[in-house]
């Protein structure tokens, strides 16, 4: 089960969002998520996954952004947990912004990979000889 939790076979947004919320986010005191956003997956036709990047070796990545609030330590306990997970996190872009009371908003944009399961065909193949 762990190495199904550090790279999936499938984008899934809801487990991500919970492994998210659960794993990483929870329990951080004065930490308040503003907004948990994922690509939007078309399992019908995978042609019009726009957020969700393909690689050469057949890892794909499904893209989210996190936008938090909180005091600097807060929003450093949440980076340094996304930099602890299991699960590979590849942050794209940070950009935070403070306010007068020293409480920070950050906005984050990230990847995670999947790795779609290996279709494997037996053949027979007769040679002549």
């Amino acid at each position: 089960q762990t190495i199904l939790d550090a790279l999936p076979t499938e984008a899934n947004s809801l487990a991500l969002g919970s492994s998210i919320e659960q794993k990483l986010i929870s329990g951080i005191r004065g930490l308040k998520i503003d907004s948990l956003d994922f690509t939007s997956i078309n399992q019908s036709d995978p042609s019009q996954n726009a957020g969700l990047a393909n690689s050469d070796s057949g890892v794909q990545y499904q893209t989210f952004a996190i936008s938090a609030s909180g005091e600097p330590d807060s929003i450093k306990s949440m980076l340094r947990n996304f930099e602890k997970s299991i699960r590979a996190i590849d942050i794209k872009s940070i950009a935070a912004t403070g306010s007068d009371n020293g409480n920070l908003t950050v906005n984050v944009e990230a990847e995670v990979p999947y790795l779609p399961p290996a279709v494997v065909e037996l053949k027979t193949k007769k040679i002549e000889g």
